[in-house]
């Protein structure tokens, strides 16, 4: 199967903490849906887990009769939070494999506390999404892949009566495909992969509540299709140059339940202004026989120019350090990321609402065993 020679770092830790991954301060993206399990060599199987300490706050200036009110957001607007991975891979032959991945790709824990200009606002969305992959060598340094995904959301907002008194309430199960190639040179450690995931389109009912009363109506959203670039070569036989970059058809995303755009002339719920383009470049550094590391930076481009009270950010920066100790057929992983989330500014009806000088922590690990 793809792998890179042992003597170089084929697998560092903190991949599992690339841009994609530390929950896309542009969106509602967490995992990123790296497929790189199936690099591995021979059979595999891993687990991770990653922890995120957002610290966000901002600041809402009303106009009045006497002059501009200034007010707090609150500062616990979004909470901590965690999400798994796993995978397992299997290889029938040199020449062949079959993985099942598991990953939490979208999610949300925002709200504003009670002390908050905006109490009451909250907006939660969990997922998960199992990929099969199936793939095989087509020429001699060329793999080719492909398979189906299958996703549970559900997801539950909420707008205070300042804002409309909104609720819904929606889960759906819904499969997409998946299909990719990845290109080789195990000499020098060298591979390119490119992976491409249709849009998963989520049918079903959702529960919606305003000022008069709860109905059942029909409901769909279909999260966005998106293309993962993975690069990687030696550039010693001890040093590894990585790169990773993704594309996610964010516009194509939008949130139009039934009564809540009948009540709005017709506004969608969520819609973002732009795609999103986010990459991480780094370097793996082999310090012994069984330790290695990693830092990486990376840069995510937001999904638009005008922020939600719900992701209060544009781009954001990353810095990210990663430790992988390897004993026999297991390696352990562990890493920290720094996030940088760019100032916003957002209009909430007559307020203006500013956000600076926000960031968030994240911290990961992960447990890795060939058999």
């Amino acid at each position: 199967m793809i792998s890179s020679p042992r003597f170089v770092l084929s697998a560092l830790a903190l991949g599992l903490l690339s841009a994609p991954m530390l929950s896309q301060a542009a969106s509602i993206e967490r995992s990123g849906q790296s497929i790189l399990p199936i690099f591995e060599k021979g059979n595999y199987a891993e687990a991770s887990y990653v922890f995120v300490n957002p610290d966000i706050s901002g600041e809402v200036t009303t106009p009045t009769a006497g002059g501009p009110l200034v007010q707090q957001t609150g500062d616990n607007f979004s909470d901590e939070y965690g999400y798994l991975g796993a995978a397992v891979k299997l290889a029938p032959s040199d020449d062949s494999f079959i993985a099942l991945i598991y990953d939490e790709p979208f999610g949300l824990d925002n709200q504003y506390g009670s002390e908050s200009i905006l109490s009451g606002a909250q907006a939660e969305l969990n997922s998960q999404n199992y990929s099969l992959l199936v793939g095989g060598k087509a020429l001699p340094n060329v793999w080719v892949y492909g398979g189906v995904a299958y996703q549970h959301i559900d997801a539950n907002v909420s707008l205070p009566t300042a804002f409309g008194g909104y609720n819904l309430d929606t889960a759906n199960d819904a499969g997409g495909l998946i299909v990719g190639a990845a290109y080789e040179k195990p000499e020098i450690a060298l591979r390119l992969a490119a992976t491409y995931r249709s849009e998963i389109e989520n049918k079903g009912t959702a529960i919606e509540t305003t000022a008069l009363g709860s109905a059942k109506t029909p409901f769909s959203v279909s999260t966005p299709q998106s293309v993962n670039l993975d690069f990687q070569t030696g550039v010693t036989p001890s040093t590894l140059l990585m790169v990773n970059l993704r594309w996610v058809d964010w516009t194509a995303f939008k949130v139009t339940p039934q009564n809540y755009s009948l009540a709005n002339g017709g506004a969608d719920l969520v819609n973002f202004q732009k795609d999103q383009y986010s990459g991480t470049i780094g370097v793996g550094q082999k310090l012994t026989d069984n330790l290695s590391a990693s830092i990486k930076a990376g840069y995510d481009t937001g999904t638009g120019d005008e922020p939600s009270i719900f992701g209060p950010y544009e781009e954001k920066y990353t810095a990210i350090f990663g430790l992988k100790y390897s004993l026999n057929d297991i390696d352990l992983s562990a890493g920290a990321a720094y996030v940088w989330l760019a100032d916003a500014d957002i209009t909430v009806g007559p307020s203006q609402v500013s956000y600076e000088n926000n960031d968030a922590l994240a911290f990961a690990a992960k447990v890795g065993y060939h058999f």
